[in-house]
């Protein structure tokens, strides 16, 4: 028996939040010389995935794409593993790791809804509800990605599991030994968790100067209230052109609000780009026919 139209329509929205979800997961998981059972777990739920369903992909003929993208994944847990294997061997390339996991994994996850709506353009059945529904999953990834980069979220979380990994290992009241080691692999992980440090220094540090901005703000907030106070109490017209001069120079924010496009939306607006000229391909095929 054929696999129903809106069977298809299911296991592709599942597919697409298991792609999402395997990014994010991936994107906060420690380095191998930390630990390897955080990435064992999540690679045997990538590849459990795909193998339950099977059976049933089989035994209704569903097209091998289809069959095929179950395993997308899986594929990233691999490429993870691969770029954290190169870092240990030449650890300068450590850069590799960054890339692939940047913003929730955003360049694996992007690549893997598109070759889910790239197999949704090529079946004619329920195009259009699939496809509004691999958009709605883009735009809610990139809302997710970019809240992640704008409170660190991905490096806090990161470095808390690494801390919580490693502190199984050592004593509570203990320091671990981060200086140079003569063993490579040693070095390597040292070299990892002094990174790891450095970082969360400096999410601390702009944390201080978000609190020392926020405690600015409600110290003029407080002055301009006093000054409507007097102002009120004693009103007069120079009075009251110092008060609105005091005003537009309080009121100006403490910092310039951020501009530009992110990375993760040039990256949807290509993608429905694409969309919008295959489909403008295949009319323009349809009409000539």
């Amino acid at each position: 028996m054929p696999l129903k139209h809106a069977t298809e329509t299911l296991l592709v929205v599942g597919l697409g939040i298991a792609i999402a979800l395997c990014g994010i997961l991936l994107a906060v998981l420690p380095p191998l010389g930390i630990s390897v059972w955080p990435w064992a777990l999540l690679f045997l739920f990538a590849v459990l995935y795909p193998a339950v369903l099977y059976p049933l992909l089989r035994r209704r003929r569903a097209e091998y794409a289809f069959r095929a993208l179950h395993w997308f994944p899986a594929a990233l847990c691999l490429l993870w593993l691969a770029a954290q294997l190169l870092t240990e061997v030449v650890p300068s390339v450590f850069r590799v790791t960054d890339t692939l996991t940047w913003g929730w994994s955003s360049p694996g996850v992007a690549l893997g809804l598109l070759l889910l709506a790239w197999f949704s353009l090529a079946v004619v059945r329920q195009r259009a509800r699939r496809l509004g529904v691999i958009a709605l999953l883009a735009l809610g990834f990139a809302g997710v990605a970019v809240a992640g980069r704008a409170w660190h979220m991905q490096e806090r979380a990161q470095f808390a599991l690494a801390s919580l990994l490693s502190s199984a290992e050592i004593a509570a009241d203990t320091v671990p030994n981060l200086a140079h080691s003569s063993d490579e692999r040693e070095e390597n992980w040292r070299m990892s968790m002094r990174r790891r440090m450095r970082r969360e220094e400096r999410l601390n540090d702009r944390g201080d100067v978000a609190a020392h901005d926020s405690l600015s703000a409600t110290v003029q907030a407080a002055q301009s209230q006093t000054s409507a106070l007097i102002a009120t109490t004693k009103p007069s017209r120079r009075g009251n052109e110092a008060l609105s001069f005091g005003r537009r120079v309080v009121d100006a924010p403490p910092r310039l609000s951020h501009t530009g496009p992110e990375a993760t939306g040039v990256l949807l607006l290509g993608l429905l780009a694409a969309y919008c000229g295959v489909l403008h391909v295949r009319v323009q095929r349809r009409a000539m026919s």
